[in-house]
């Protein structure tokens, strides 16, 4: 099982992003097919990145349409967030955000991996085992 963040998919959208790692995640996924949880803001998440890009002119408005509706095409489970407090443990044991506690929140639930690109999300879910590599 693999939780994804925001941060693993945004260079899939951005030909000028640093995309080694989404892209073999991404392919391991559809080559062994495991259950990909997400959190419900990570849609928000995304949307937000791939506007600013819109907005700065990276991307065409015909690219960032395009990519909005294959998100929602990407083969994964949406997972409301509904444990606050231990997202709140997660935050004041690694220095997190809310919105990262929450993924790695989401993580230790599931007994899944994290797959990120966010250097503070990969230092705690290394440390807590949970960093999918």
């Amino acid at each position: 099982m693999i939780v994804i963040d925001a941060s693993l998919y945004v260079p899939l959208i951005l030909d000028d992003e640093e995309r080694a790692y989404s892209r073999r995640v991404i392919d391991d996924i559809k080559r062994n097919r495991p259950l990909v949880f997400i959190p419900s803001h990570f849609f928000i998440e995304v949307y937000n990145a791939a506007f600013q890009a819109y907005r700065r002119k990276r991307i065409s408005r015909e690219l960032l349409l395009a990519h909005l509706q294959l998100l929602h095409e990407f083969p994964a489970i949406v997972e409301p967030v509904l444990e606050p407090l231990s997202c709140v443990a997660w935050a004041e044991k690694h220095a997190l955000t809310m919105y990262d506690a929450a993924y790695l929140s989401l993580t230790a639930s599931k007994s899944a991996k994290l797959a990120t690109l966010d250097k503070q999300l990969i230092k705690a879910a290394t440390q807590e085992q949970l960093y999918y590599a």
